[in-house]
């Protein structure tokens, strides 16, 4: 099980702020041996204590089921169960009666 996601980013022609706004860390800046550029690294923790996981000090925690999780969100997304239809879904699918000429099983609005 993964306990922490990086990325590279090239500062010459990204920003990343992206990575920043959803919570990635920059924790430092690659040599550039292989592109011979430097690029800026970003990580995000999967896990809580992942560094002393990393590190060997800690086991990574049990991987939890989804179907073992309260129905009320899943904490590894943040989303309600597919059960739940988002408010004004149900009006848009009714009103999508017409079929698409392209695409014969696809449903397009009104």
């Amino acid at each position: 099980r993964p306990v922490l996601a990086e990325t590279f980013v090239d500062p010459e022609k990204f920003e990343a702020s992206c990575y920043r706004a959803a919570n990635w860390e920059m924790i430092g800046r690659s040599s550039g041996s292989g592109s011979k550029t430097p690029k800026d690294v970003y990580a995000l923790p999967l896990a809580p204590g992942w560094r002393a996981i990393l590190k060997g000090e800690r086991k990574p925690p049990k991987r939890m089921r989804t179907r073992d999780l309260p129905p009320e969100r899943n904490p590894a997304t943040g989303c309600r169960p597919s059960t739940e239809i988002a408010p004004g879904a149900a009006e848009t699918s009714k009103k999508a009666d017409k079929k698409s000429p392209n695409r014969p099983n696809a449903r397009i609005p009104n």
